[in-house]
């Protein structure tokens, strides 16, 4: 049985620009979308989709 690849997302932090994170698809997908800390700058980071399915990405200070 063949497994279907993931889809990744690369997001770059909005505070710092250094750091780069991948999330799958699907987890970006979720009601809330994705909370994280930056292993660089240690900004809270959301990721979420907006209601026309783009991705956002915002800093939580």
């Amino acid at each position: 049985m063949a497994e279907k690849e993931q889809e990744l997302i690369t997001v770059t932090c909005p505070e710092c620009g250094v750091k780069r994170f991948s999330f799958s698809e699907n987890a970006i997908s979720v009601k809330n979308g994705i909370r994280f800390v930056c292993t660089e700058c240690s900004s809270t980071v959301q990721i979420s989709r907006t209601y026309e399915g783009d991705i956002f990405v915002q800093c939580l200070m």
